[in-house]
């Protein structure tokens, strides 16, 4: 059976910290002992953890600041008087408290607690764009707000039989 070494200090007043305790085989037929088991000291582990919670933490601030991405398409307006002509790509950005609905060709966004309020805000985001700039002559708007224009007068058309 193995025998245990204890390796001390040098301190009299030893019990303030643990001494880290091994289990050392018998020597073997080449003349070699092996460590069998290894005892850590509690300080030891509790830095260990230490580093651990704040390599976590590192890692937590990380992707609160690139959050996760997906890609959508929005089909519907769901409103009576709107309709789009074709579906609508839109970018999800979710963050730990909120959630980012972005069209990022015309630089809107819609946010909400959760992707259907945030899409839902983006619609109506949308809608306040279009309205904005489908009565203005091209003459009149800048370089961005022209592209926007082309873009939003492409995809969305107003019913005929509007309902007030």
């Amino acid at each position: 059976m193995g025998s245990f070494l204890n390796v001390n200090a040098g301190s009299a007043n030893s019990s303030a910290t643990p001494i880290p305790v091994m289990l050392i085989e018998p020597t073997t037929s080449f003349g070699e002992s092996r460590v069998v088991s290894q005892g850590t000291s509690t300080v030891a582990l509790m830095q260990s953890n230490i580093d651990q919670i704040k390599s976590l933490e590192k890692r937590v601030k990380k992707l609160e600041k690139n959050p996760s991405i997906i890609k959508i398409n929005i089909n519907d307006l769901q409103l009576n008087n709107y309709r789009l002509q074709k579906p609508v790509e839109a970018i999800l950005k979710f963050y730990p408290k909120e959630v980012l609905a972005v069209i990022p060709d015309l630089e809107i966004f819609g946010e909400g607690n959760n992707e259907v309020e945030a899409v839902n805000d983006l619609k109506l985001e949308l809608l306040d764009l279009f309205d904005d700039l489908k009565d203005i002559p091209e003459k009149k708007l800048g370089k961005y707000p022209k592209s926007w224009k082309k873009i939003i007068t492409s995809i969305i058309r107003e019913n005929e039989n509007k309902k007030i």
